[in-house]
């Protein structure tokens, strides 16, 4: 219906939707695009990005929202995209250098271990492994990798007590709060009930957990991993307990679980077609880069979209 659109992303909400539609979505480093006019959730967690068809319809919307906001106190004014300072829509038709976009050659693409990404769908780790595949024919190199994992209460102590916060300064809450679902007033007031010392705690490990994340970065050049754990789940499983490859888990946290880590730190992250399920249900792939290397992630999106026609593919 159109060329693209602007989403935001707190915990994966670029990402999933997109691995759940058969689209692409990109959610930059945090602070590249201004949040200025947007309703907050959680301020040190919330970014903005282009979700499109495709990684190049992604670049094109990118390119033209992704500049210093001085409205938006955590804005920040990236570096040149690349060294010659060209867009990402360029550097996806030319590549770096010169060279070709389809070409991945030499690219050091990092997998991380087995205990990171499970439990998994076994339809979903097939059409990652695959993709993989295709990656490694292209010349890319794949190194397997130790990525230390978050939990979902180190996450929820950071965004629950900023969207309590937020809901409080902006007169919304209480004093609104029966226009709330009782999920998310259920949140908002759990947010409330958290200790200074443990949001602290919380930021602190996550610091910890962004520096390990970017040490690892400087070894490879991004990260390729499943966006969602399952293929797209049904709207009426949302926050119920599932089971994924024989192991419970609640449908909301499953759906999170590899997406929230990149909110964390901050890191650029595109989510894009890489399958569809025996139900005919969209799989996605997330690569995760280097900061305010967007064009990179997209590139390798990019030339996987060249080789491959699933982000083509209607829904059935």
């Amino acid at each position: 219906m159109s060329l693209g659109a602007i989403g935001t992303d707190t915990g994966g909400s670029i990402r999933v939707p997109s691995a759940c539609c058969g689209i692409t979505g990109l959610k930059p480093t945090y602070g590249r695009v201004s949040c200025y006019g947007v309703v907050p959730l959680s301020w040190s967690l919330d970014h903005v990005g282009p979700m499109g068809r495709s990684a190049e319809d992604c670049a094109i919307i990118f390119d033209a929202i992704a500049k210093y906001d001085p409205r938006d106190p955590n804005s920040v004014s990236g570096p040149s995209i690349t060294p010659g300072g060209s867009t990402n829509t360029s550097a996806l038709i030319a590549g770096p250098e010169g060279r070709s976009p389809l070409s991945l050659q030499g690219l050091k693409l990092g997998v991380p271990q087995e205990s990171y990404v499970t439990p998994l769908h076994p339809e979903v780790r097939a059409a990652w492994k695959a993709a993989l595949r295709v990656f490694e024919e292209e010349g890319a190199k794949l190194i397997d990798v130790e990525l230390q994992r978050p939990t979902m209460a180190l996450y929820r102590t950071v965004q629950k007590p900023e969207a309590s916060l937020t809901h409080n300064q902006q007169g919304w809450y209480p004093e609104k709060k029966d226009l709330y679902t009782d999920l998310v007033r259920t949140r908002i007031e759990e947010g409330s009930q958290i200790h200074a010392i443990d949001y602290l705690r919380a930021q602190q490990e996550r610091r910890a957990l962004a520096g390990s994340f970017r040490s690892l970065l400087r070894e490879i050049d991004a990260l390729v991993l499943p966006t969602i754990p399952i293929p797209a789940p049904r709207a009426d499983q949302a926050g119920k307990d599932i089971e994924i490859d024989g192991i419970g888990e609640n449908a909301t946290d499953a759906l999170l679980r590899l997406t929230m880590p990149f909110n964390l730190t901050g890191l650029p992250a595109v989510s894009f077609p890489c399958g569809f399920s025996s139900e005919g249900l969209p799989i996605g792939l997330q690569v995760a880069g280097k900061p305010f290397e967007e064009a990179t992630i997209l590139r390798i999106a990019h030339a996987y979209q060249q080789l491959t026609d699933w982000h083509r593919r209607d829904l059935p």
